[in-house]
C-alpha cells in the first residue's frame, strides 16, 4: 500500500528571509524615488537649479525696462549665463535702458543694459517705441517746473495745471476770476529729455524738454493747457510705476479723431471753475 507524501511546509526561517528580502526592494525602490525627485529639484544631471531674470516679452533697443517686461525663470546652474540677474527688483534697480533688442525668453545680463537711453552704444533704431494709436509729444521744462531735472527717460510723470478760471467764464458770468490747480494728466511715460541748445545736457543738468507718449487727443489738450496754463510735474514712486496699456484707446484711435479743445472741452473735462 503507498504512502501518501507529508505536505510540505517552509522551513521556520524561510518566512523571516522573504520579509527581510521585500523590505529591502521597498526601501530601495523610496531612495530611487527620493533621488529622482531630488534631481528634478535640482535641476537635474547639470547641477542645482537656480533662479534666472528672463525676458518676459520682447523689448526693442533703447527701450527702458519696466517690472512687466521681466520674468524669473528656474533653470540649472550650469545653463545661466554669466552676469545675469536673479531677482526683477535686482534689475530694475539699475534703472536700465536695452542696448539690444532682447527677444521674449532670453536671459537678462548686465552687459545687455545701459542706465540711460543717451548712454546706448548700438545704432539708433528706425522708429521712436510708440505704441500703435498713440504719438510723442514734447513739453517744456525747467528746474522748479520738473522736479529739479531728476525727471529721466522711462520714468512716469504726473501733469499739475494751474489755471485762472477767467479763461472758462464770459464777459456776464459775473464771478471773479480765480487761480485753481488741478492734476491733469498721470502716468505719462516719458520717453526723452532734452537740453538747452539742443547739445546734451546743460550745464546745470536740467533738461529744457521732456518728450512723452500720450494720445493724439490728450496732445491737443496738452497743447492747449500749454498756452493757457502753468504747468509742472510730479514725479511718482518707481514703485507706483504703471506700464501703459499700448492698446489704442477706443475713444481716439489716431490723429483723424481729435478734434477742436475748446475752453468749455477743457472745463467739462476736468471742472476748473467747479
Amino acid at each position: 500500500m503507498a504512502v501518501a507524501p507529508a505536505p510540505s511546509r517552509l522551513r521556520p526561517g524561510g518566512s523571516r528571509l522573504f520579509i527581510i528580502v521585500g523590505a529591502v526592494l521597498a526601501l530601495l525602490a523610496f531612495v530611487l524615488v527620493f533621488l529622482v525627485g531630488a534631481l528634478a529639484n535640482q535641476g537635474g544631471p547639470s547641477g542645482p537649479a537656480v533662479s534666472v531674470v528672463v525676458a518676459a516679452r520682447d523689448i526693442p533697443l533703447r527701450a527702458p525696462l519696466v517690472k512687466a517686461d521681466l520674468t524669473v525663470q528656474r533653470m540649472a546652474r550650469s545653463d545661466a549665463p554669466p552676469a545675469s540677474f536673479g531677482s526683477v527688483s535686482a534689475v530694475l534697480s539699475l534703472g536700465p535702458v536695452a542696448e539690444i533688442n532682447v527677444a521674449k525668453g532670453q536671459a537678462i545680463t548686465q552687459n545687455m543694459l545701459a542706465r540711460s537711453g543717451d548712454l546706448v552704444a548700438g545704432s539708433q533704431p528706425a522708429y521712436l517705441p510708440i505704441p500703435q494709436g498713440f504719438v510723442a509729444t514734447t513739453i517744456k521744462t525747467s528746474e522748479l517746473q520738473g522736479v529739479a531735472g531728476y525727471i529721466q527717460p522711462g520714468d512716469y510723470i504726473n501733469v499739475v495745471a494751474s489755471v485762472s478760471t477767467s479763461v472758462f467764464q464770459t464777459t456776464n458770468s459775473g464771478s471773479p476770476p480765480r487761480m485753481v490747480t488741478r492734476t491733469v494728466f498721470t502716468n505719462v511715460p516719458v520717453l526723452k529729455t532734452g537740453a538747452v541748445g539742443g547739445t546734451g545736457q546743460s550745464t546745470a543738468g536740467v533738461p529744457s524738454s521732456l518728450t512723452v507718449v500720450m494720445t493724439q487727443c490728450d496732445a491737443d489738450f496738452m497743447q492747449w493747457l500749454t498756452l493757457n496754463a502753468q504747468l509742472s510735474y510730479t514725479l511718482p514712486s518707481y514703485h507706483d510705476y504703471q506700464p501703459q496699456d499700448t492698446k489704442p484707446d477706443p475713444s481716439c484711435p489716431n490723429a483723424q479723431a481729435a478734434g477742436l479743445v475748446r475752453p468749455a472741452d477743457v472745463d467739462q473735462r476736468w471742472g476748473f471753475t467747479k
